[in-house]
């Protein structure tokens, strides 16, 4: 007892001596230890071996092996987005892989890295008592803090003793952090030996963090749900009790509007005293699992009493707090809130719950408040894609977006090649509803049942008249699309700087984190509007369940079409001045009497045949010579004719014939020039009224 009080004053003595430092040791980038880490297979304790590179490549990857009795784990880094964990003789599996998110820890004082270089990270040191292996060590602490708008969000501790034989002359022994003022998680160290990158010995140690070849099959298997969970626990984000606002993020992540976020928040509550590692056996048999408490008869597979498995998940990954609210959000959608007894026990206080108000450590998220649409529409070639919305995309590469105006509409046609080598198209139309502006549009797409919500979030520099790039999302940062004009400008200038703004935005998760969009070996002429010459004329008269539409591309020639009214908006991508025709024969109603060819025009999405026409030919205009005014007069009115708009009115010899009715621009134009020449005395000798 006495010597836990000597302990406790010393800590406290330690807090009231803290001292802002602006010197600081730098711990090694390579390094090896025996560690133990809650979670860890057995008892947590293993030997790791550490490679930190900040900007990675497939030459010089960032690692870490992790090395324990029951289970290996290699967390590889080549890039930001090729990153993965693979683990071998878990659950007796030779190897299998997972997804990795983003770079793995970084064991560094401090490991803050603010985006604006001018700000910098408060370091603070102290004498203190810490327990490491079962004995207690006076150490060096090193604690700093990573704060939003004056509120705390995460902070880290570092313990270190001087060490003249080692690099850098120091030897970390105990490094903790905890978030949101939660419990702090621990790793201890022993025998922590670093190595100095650049030595001999660092290049023999970077050779070791490479992908094993048992690893490299073809078809290795992603492996089973719930296996790393399993023999690597859970941090404090992934496991155990929950803040209130952790609680919240999961359910913005899953997709629950901002309007339930409070009572779903009071619902954990009193299933699970929000506390991801529940479980709860019932008198029928079934378990109910997790921070939303999910029961394994209806909604899991797995549990000897699973039977519905409307999630469609293992009733063990419902151990992971993100992949148990994705889980309740399909609940809430079948049940509403009476899916849960902790909400119908207490539906007074739960409807009244407020949501917790945090200070979340992103950036202010909303689309941007003006956008010049014109532009903004063209093609676009997709760099960056996520991994949630698998209407359209799938396995594909080469996407391109193509975006027309078409009235207050922007026309969409998505393409790209499919997984199985073909073109897939995709065709709808964005548009601005409820009053909406600026970059907060919404979109529906053909054979996409409901509309959603299109948020052009941030927009490049203007080249050439047109936004360079674009991010694009929704109003749940679920999905992401990464546009650009030019692939190699955007990797040249922008890359960087993009994904450093998403990182910002929260686009870090497993569901929205940027994934990179294939653009090599792109052949583009795919997705073009194709013509092919056809012999006989398609469209005097219509088929039953299609109707007539007619278009003046130019004023050489007018199209028919019979279309479909399914087809109608697919073919108004490609021509814009599609009408639909009051008569059978709209092109003539408009002075194009001359049948010329008929042509089938195609795209993926749709394939229409068009009947051509063009003006009668006109005889040219004579009159007297009327001057600079008259001369001008006649060649407006020859080429409007040949054209297929001629003048209605004429020049009549003699210099003082009267004009028909309608003269048009031509006969504007004439009239002014002779008010002109009067002007300066010399009138025109022909008269046009």
């Amino acid at each position: 007892m006495y010597l836990s009080v000597s302990v406790l004053l010393l800590s406290v003595v330690g807090v009231l001596g803290k001292e802002l430092v602006k010197d600081y040791p730098r711990l090694p980038t390579m390094w090896t230890a025996k560690t133990i880490e809650p979670g860890a297979p057995g008892n947590g304790a293993g030997l790791e071996a550490y490679n930190f590179v900040e900007t990675p490549s497939y030459d010089n990857p960032s690692g870490i092996w992790s090395n324990y009795t029951d289970c290996q784990r290699l967390i590889y880094v080549p890039n930001n987005y090729d990153e993965r964990r693979y683990l071998l003789g878990c659950d007796a599996l030779n190897c299998c892989w997972e997804e990795q998110e983003g770079n793995h820890v970084e064991f560094q004082i401090p490991n803050v890295h603010y985006t604006n270089p001018n700000k910098k990270v408060d370091v603070y040191w102290q004498i203190a008592n810490v327990t490491n292996y079962g004995e207690i060590v006076e150490a060096d602490e090193w604690s700093w803090s990573w704060t939003v708008k004056e509120k705390l969000s995460q902070e880290w501790r570092a313990y270190t003793l001087a060490c003249d034989d080692c690099v850098n002359k120091i030897e970390l022994i105990q490094w903790q952090s905890r978030a949101m003022g939660g419990e702090w998680f621990a790793v201890e160290f022993k025998g922590y030996r670093g190595i100095d990158r650049d030595s001999d010995e660092g290049e023999s140690f970077k050779e070791k963090f490479v992908v094993p070849e048992i690893c490299k099959k073809n078809n290795l298997l992603e492996c089973p749900s719930g296996l790393h969970e399993k023999y690597f626990g859970s941090n404090l984000l992934s496991g155990g009790r929950q803040s209130e606002c952790n609680v919240a993020k999961y359910l913005r992540n899953a997709g629950f509007p901002s309007s339930t976020i409070g009572t779903m928040v009071c619902i954990s509550k009193y299933e699970s005293s929000w506390n991801c590692d529940a479980t709860n056996k019932n008198v029928d048999g079934s378990t109910d699992y997790g921070l939303f408490e999910i029961n394994s008869y209806y909604w899991c597979s797995g549990d000897a009493t699973s039977k519905y498995n409307e999630c469609g998940v293992s009733c063990s990954s419902l151990m992971d707090c993100q992949k148990n609210t994705n889980c309740a959000y399909r609940v809430y959608k079948e049940q509403g809130y009476n899916g849960w007894y902790g909400y119908k026990n207490h539906k007074s206080e739960c409807d009244n719950y407020q949501a917790p108000v945090c200070e979340e450590i992103l950036e202010e998220y909303e689309p941007v408040s003006s956008v010049d649409l014109s532009m903004y529409s063209g093609r676009w070639y997709q760099v960056y894609k996520d991994v949630f919305d698998m209407t359209f995309q799938g396995e594909g590469r080469c996407a391109v977006a193509d975006y027309t105006l078409i009235g207050d509409k922007v026309g969409v046609l998505n393409s790209q090649i499919n997984k199985d080598g073909k073109v897939g198209q995709i065709s709808g139309f964005a548009f601005y509803e409820k009053n909406n502006s600026g970059g907060e549009l919404s979109v529906t797409l053909d054979g996409v049942p409901r509309t959603t919500p299109y948020w052009i979030i941030e927009l490049g520099p203007i080249v050439n008249n047109k936004y360079d790039y674009s991010i694009v999302s929704d109003n749940n940062r679920i999905s992401l699309f990464v546009l650009t004009r030019d692939v190699d400008r955007f990797n040249e200038k922008y890359d960087k700087g993009v994904k450093n703004r998403l990182s910002e935005l929260g686009f870090t998760n497993e569901i929205n984190k940027p994934k990179v969009m294939s653009q090599e070996d792109c052949d583009y002429n795919l997705y073009n509007y194709s013509v092919k010459k056809s012999e006989e004329k398609c469209c005097e008269s219509c088929e039953e369940g299609t109707e007539k539409y007619y278009s003046i591309p130019s004023k050489k020639n007018c199209g028919e079409s019979c279309i479909a009214a399914k087809d109608y908006n697919k073919v108004h991508l490609f021509e814009w001045g599609l009408k639909k025709a009051e008569t059978d024969t709209p092109c003539k109603d408009h002075g194009y009497t001359n049948y010329v060819k008929t042509e089938t025009h195609s795209a993926i999405i749709v394939s229409v045949k068009v009947d051509f026409y063009e003006p009668e030919k006109r005889v040219e205009l004579k009159g007297q010579d009327c001057g600079v005014c008259g001369k001008a007069y006649q060649t407006c009115c020859i080429g409007f004719g040949a054209q297929g708009y001629p003048c209605d009115c004429h020049l009549q010899e003699g210099g003082s014939g009267k004009a028909g009715e309608n003269c048009g621009d031509c006969g504007t134009g004439y009239a002014g020039c002779c008010i002109g020449y009067a002007a300066d005395g010399y009138p025109c000798e022909c008269d046009v009224e």
